[in-house]
This record gives C-alpha cells, structure tokens and sequence, in this order.
C-alpha cells in the first residue's frame, strides 16, 4: 500500500498543480490586469469630458474676435473710409466721432481681456489723423491679400519683453482681391490666467504657434510640448498621458484649428498609479489559497490511506 501511494502522490501533486493553482494564480493576474486597465479607461474618459468642456469654453473665448470683425466690416462709415471715399480731414474725424469711436470703445468696454485695437488702411488721413488707424505699409504682413488675413491668424507679440497673442484678419473689398484694411486685436494673457485660477493644483502652459506664452510655473518647464506633439501634429480630440514616474498627468487640447495649444499638469493621488492594493489582493488570496491547499492534502491523504 505504501508503494501505491508513493507512486500517486507525484501524480495528485502534479493534478493539482495544473488543475488548481496554475489556473488560480492565471486568473488572478488576468483579473488584476482588467481591473487596472479599466480603472484607467473610467479615469481617462471622465478627463477628456471635462477636457473637451473646458476647451469648448476657451475656443468661445477667442472666437470672439470673428463676431467684433463682423460689427466692423459691416460698419458704414468704416467702410467709406477704408474705401478712400473720405477725403478730407473733417469728413474723416466725423465719421470717426459719430459711429467708429462708440464701435471700437464698446468692444474694449465688453472685453477686458482685450489690451489693443488697430486698423491698418490706405487712407493716409485717417493713419496720420486717428489714434487706433495706422497706415497699411506698417503691417506685418508682405502679400496683399494674404492667403492668412482671409480668415484670420494668430500671431504672437512682445509688449514689455512680455509675449501676448493678436489676432488680424483682412478687410475684404469686393469686387477686388485686395485688402482695404487690415484689423488687429491684441489680447492680453488674462483668459488664460482667468482658466488657470479654476486649476490651483495644476501647472497651466499655453503655446501659440508652438511658442510658450504662458505658464503658471514660474520656473523652467519640467515637461515640454514637443515631448508630446510636433508642429505636424493637430488634435481632434484631446490627448491625455499618465505619467506614472512623477504622479502627474499631462493634458493637452488645441484651440483655433491647432494656433495654441493648453498643456496642462496635473498632480493625482498615487492610487491611480500603485499597485499596492491590487499586490495586497493578490497576497491575500495566495494566503488562502495556501491554506486551501493543506486542507486539499490532508484531505487526498487521509483518502489514500483507504487504498489498498
């Protein structure tokens, strides 16, 4: 009987083994690793909704400018004299005290985050005369029309080494191609001060044409947006990267078809990132799958002691 059980015993250990604790421990791991995976799905969609609201709310901001391009373009006074049809200097500061001046004062009134309004024109009366027009040869841009001005484009400039987006866009003249005026806004950083006081937590990084223009970090950048994107690279929806070395996660959306971009840093509870809890579910179900097996043996035992 002794010889019967010694040559079964390395059978039933091996039985055991494959049809027990192998497929325990598989099944374990493969329960741990859909947990996290989904744990992370939940946390990353919950983001991009926020996210998308957020980059909803600033595109709204900025796209502003379009509607206080519309008010001017459709202005009568302004339009005869971007024409040339004001040829005087009595007509032309008329036209500005009855209707022009009340126009441009209400948008800076109704936007503070607007620090400048100009007008570029050919009327040479109205540059030397008027406060916010200036002649059009003192504009940035060289082609006339310029493919950029159609729709607008955002550029960056300095006031006070300090770096501040502006928006232009061209004054149409139909029937000819040319640009009788061109307008520019020049914003302040404001709007986004005013996003990135809703994060106090987060570290809030703001690039215009791939240039940092903001930040709330008031040292070096420990991340860049080239790690992440490049100037090819235009984003439909935003992009969220969990960066489990540091705790972080890192936020990226596009704003006006990809002119700026928000990168956005946030700090997160280490729980998203360890996997501590899932080790400790996974010790103690090892524990009792070690007492579940000596109960198993002794159990197998004390039956091979009834073979004979």
């Amino acid at each position: 009987m002794l010889q019967k059980q010694k040559k079964l015993l390395p059978r039933v250990i091996c039985c055991y083994f494959l049809a027990v604790f192998i497929p325990i421990v598989l099944l374990s791991f493969m329960i741990y690793h859909y947990f996290s995976d989904q744990r992370i799905k939940e946390y990353t969609t919950d983001r991009v909704t926020s996210l998308l609201m957020e980059q909803n709310s600033l595109e709204n901001e900025l796209d502003i400018v379009q509607q206080y391009s519309s008010q001017l373009q459709s202005d009568y006074e302004l339009r005869l004299l971007l024409h040339g049809i004001y040829t005087s200097n009595s007509k032309v500061v008329r036209a500005y005290n009855t209707q022009i001046y009340s126009l441009l004062s209400n948008i800076r009134l109704h936007n503070p985050n607007i620090r400048d309004i100009s007008i570029y024109t050919e009327n040479e009366i109205a540059a030397n005369l008027l406060k916010e027009f200036y002649p059009l040869s003192a504009q940035l841009f060289f082609e006339n029309p310029d493919p950029l001005l159609l729709n607008g484009t955002w550029l960056i400039e300095y006031t006070d080494g300090l770096p501040s987006p502006v928006f232009y866009i061209g004054f149409s003249n139909l029937p000819m191609k040319k640009y009788c005026g061109i307008l520019r806004i020049a914003f302040d950083t404001q709007i986004f001060e005013q996003y990135a006081n809703r994060f106090p937590d987060s570290h809030i990084y703001v690039y215009l044409n791939q240039c940092l223009i903001f930040q709330t970090e008031q040292r070096k950048p420990s991340t860049n947006l080239h790690q992440y994107i490049d100037s090819s690279t235009h984003l439909d929806t935003p992009m969220i990267s969990l960066n489990e070395k540091d705790h972080n996660v890192v936020s990226i959306f596009s704003l006006y078809n990809g002119s700026f971009y928000i990168m956005k840093i946030a700090p997160e509870s280490e729980t998203l990132f360890s996997y501590k809890p899932f080790i400790l579910s996974l010790l103690f179900a090892g524990f009792l799958l070690i007492f579940a097996s000596i109960a198993v043996f002794l159990i197998l035992f004390r039956a091979m002691h009834n073979i004979v």
